[in-house]
């Protein structure tokens, strides 16, 4: 099982992926809240004598935090493609 090519993981198809992962776990922090909201709003105009304050939100910015902790591990990668690509060029 061959996991890098040329036996390093600092390629621009591993740099371009990570930054789509961050970019998908960035993006389910607002779809949660998006779901919730509409939910609220369905149940608020469905349900007779329904309260917001009966709905208990639990979204965390987990999902957010992780996006941008894969984004910073992106950066590293392309500084290190950098790196190599200088490298390569000096030798």
């Amino acid at each position: 099982m061959i996991l890098f090519k040329d036996s390093t993981p600092f390629q621009y198809d591993n740099i371009r992926r990570l930054k789509i992962i961050a970019l998908c776990f960035a993006l389910l922090t607002p779809v949660h809240i998006l779901v919730g909201l509409c939910t609220a709003f369905i149940l608020h105009t469905q349900v007779k004598d329904f309260s917001l304050l009966n709905m208990v939100w639990t979204e965390n910015l987990s999902d957010l935090i992780m996006g941008a902790v894969i984004y910073v591990m992106a950066d590293i990668f392309n500084y290190g493609f950098s790196l190599q690509k200088e490298n390569e060029e000096f030798v």
